[in-house]
Parts: C-alpha cells; structure tokens; sequence
C-alpha cells in the first residue's frame, strides 16, 4: 500500500528529525524540558512553528541552528547525559510543529475535540508500533510517495480516524497524520526525558 496520508507536512515532520542530533538527568524535568525553547528568541520559534514546506530555508537553518545551540547550552547548564539531551532534541524540534498544528487545525472544532479525545485515550503501545517505524524511516529518508505504510500503521490511522469520526480527504489525511506523530514524539520525548 502507498503511503497517501504519509505525504506532505507528515513527511516533512518526519524528516526534520534528520536534523536532530544531541540531547540529558532530570530532577528539572518540567523546567529543563523547555529549556531550549525558552532560551529562544520570538523569531526563531515563529521559524519553528512553520510547516516545513513554508519555511524559507536561511530562516529555518538559522532557528535550527539557534535551537540546536540553546539545547548544547541547556545540556551543559543542567549536566545532562547524551539520552536526555537527544530527547530534549526530539521535543524541541517537534512541539513549535504541534502547538502549531492545534492552532491552526483544518478540522472543525468538534472534529478537533473527537481527535484529541480519541488519541489521549489510545493504546500507546499501538501508537509506538504504528508511528516509531514511520518516523524512523522518514529520518532515513525513505518518507516519499512510494514509501509502503506497514500495516499496523495503517491500522492505527484508520482506528484513530474511524472513532474520531472524521471525513477522510486528502487535508484531513495529511493533518491527521501530521498531527499523530508530532503529538506522538513530543509525548514520548518528554516521559522519556522525565524518567531520566
């Protein structure tokens, strides 16, 4: 099967993970998890906050620069190992990307609500399995038109979609997908990063 719902903004999401690198213990678990976007400046979140395709590309290699600098400066201010420090990473690249994804939804407003209800009460067992793969193959850049969607991942999406009760469009496909894996790293980042 083609992975239709796996292209645009999902895959760019995916491959802007090639970009993360570095990441630290956490007694500062809340605070040091924003560490990095905090320290940047309004500028180079709004960079962040774009869809992949609409940043221009010196705005985005300078906010990724800033943020890869901020997480080395957090790292080193909170002494966190390399583990840590990549989750930081993770999160960091990812959550500008879904604050930006809730604001600006194209689904409804009880479209959204049924979303993000029927997410927060999924497996996450499920979700790992269906999303990691995706996500681990976008960053090694096998996230195109024809990259095959495992089954378990398509399972999911249609799950997720079915119980959300949300009509299936090319839009709607694309922001559902997007949607699951930044909500899905971003979480996964930051109980990872909390239970260091």
């Amino acid at each position: 099967m083609k992975c239709e719902w796996g292209r645009g903004m999902f895959g760019r999401i995916i491959l802007a993970g090639v970009l993360a690198m570095s990441f630290a213990p956490a007694a500062q678990a809340a605070e040091g998890l924003d560490c990095a976007l905090n320290a940047l400046s309004t500028e180079n979140r709004a960079v962040l906050e774009l869809d992949f395709s609409a940043r221009n590309q010196a705005d985005s290699e300078r906010a990724t620069s800033a943020l890869f600098q901020a997480v080395s400066d957090c790292a080193d201010q909170h002494h966190w190992s390399p583990e840590a420090t990549e989750d930081v990473t993770y999160f960091s690249l990812f959550k500008p990307v879904f604050d930006n994804l809730v604001t600006h939804s194209p689904l409804s407003a009880s479209q959204m609500s049924r979303l993000v209800r029927t997410v927060d009460i999924a497996d996450r067992a499920d979700m790992a399995a269906a999303l990691d793969p995706l996500i681990a193959r976008g960053m090694g850049g096998e996230s195109g038109e024809d990259a095959v969607v495992p089954p378990a991942s398509v399972r999911f999406f249609v799950q997720v979609t079915l119980r959300a009760a949300i009509p299936m469009n090319e839009v709607n496909q694309e922001y559902i997908g997007a949607y699951l894996a930044a909500r899905h790293v971003t979480e996964s980042r930051a109980l990872s990063f909390a239970s260091r």
